[in-house]
């Protein structure tokens, strides 16, 4: 049994600004699409990214209004991502300040805290318990997959006392294997994994291979211990749509950023 073809949901916040849910995860939580944000022209319009070259100043309204969506009161803690399988955790002790902290997944056990990660074709994925006190938020890219990021952040939980099957997680958007052209060299390091399957590898109209980052991941939680069933794929391709996603490769590396944003606590927690 493969992981649950859940549909992924739009909501609109208070403010209009509209992003992607998982229905699966017990707590608030969302992934933001381009739309109802400030900026112009190639990063219209919701760009969340300081490093992107946007204006700072639309991308800090852009972030007032991704906060005032959610509904939260405190910024996003996040991370300055460097593609690998570095996990902090977040806790009312904390002193560093968003984006202080380098590496690719975040946990925290910390009601009311935010947590997220920025993405542009890289796969974000979010992790909750099942009664949603223990949350994570994981940057996985190809090297981020290789290293084993997801994994990492399965043993977080489990270090925790949480098992893996108290666990849900929910993939977003991501390049897909119909526009993730890869290198040879690529899918030898994937080939090396302990939970590699020749799925992942999808012949290329080009003659190149096409990587399923979708399918890799789903591998490696399910050989961390998750059960198949409680791993949602969006299976949404950032490269496609334009309209809804912002994509480094398609736009040449000149794109704005997503942000993925779980919250600790129930859904209705502050």
């Amino acid at each position: 049994m493969g992981a649950m073809a859940v549909e992924f949901q739009r909501q609109t916040g208070p403010n209009g600004v509209t992003f992607l849910v998982c229905p699966a995860l017990p707590v608030r939580h969302g992934f933001s699409l381009r739309t109802g944000g400030v900026s112009r022209g190639e990063f219209a319009s919701l760009n969340l990214g300081r490093s992107s070259g946007d204006d700072l100043t639309d991308v800090a309204a852009n972030r007032d209004r991704w906060q005032a969506a959610l509904g939260l009161t405190q910024p996003v803690f996040s991370l300055h991502q460097v593609h690998g399988a570095v996990l902090h955790h977040v806790d009312a002790d904390t002193a560093a300040q968003p984006g202080e902290w380098q590496g690719d997944a975040l946990f925290t056990r910390q009601t009311g805290r935010a947590i997220g990660v920025f993405t542009a074709d890289c796969a974000p994925l979010l992790l909750a318990s099942s009664d949603g006190t223990a949350v994570a938020a994981v940057h996985a890219g190809w090297r981020g997959t290789v290293a084993g990021a997801a994994g990492a952040t399965v043993a977080a939980f489990e270090a925790a006392g949480i098992s893996p099957d108290q666990l849900t997680v929910a993939v977003g958007p991501t390049i897909g294997p119909c526009c993730f052209e890869v290198g040879t060299e690529v899918v030898e390091t994937f080939a090396a994994t302990p939970w590699y399957d020749p799925a992942i590898v999808r012949p290329g109209t080009r003659g190149n291979p096409h990587l399923d980052l979708f399918t890799a991941l789903e591998g490696q939680l399910r050989w961390a211990g998750v059960p198949a069933d409680a791993i949602h794929l969006s299976r949404l391709c950032t490269a496609c749509d334009a309209d809804a996603f912002y994509s480094w490769r398609r736009d040449g590396g000149r794109s704005g950023r997503h942000l993925a944003t779980i919250v600790c606590g129930a859904r209705g927690s502050a």
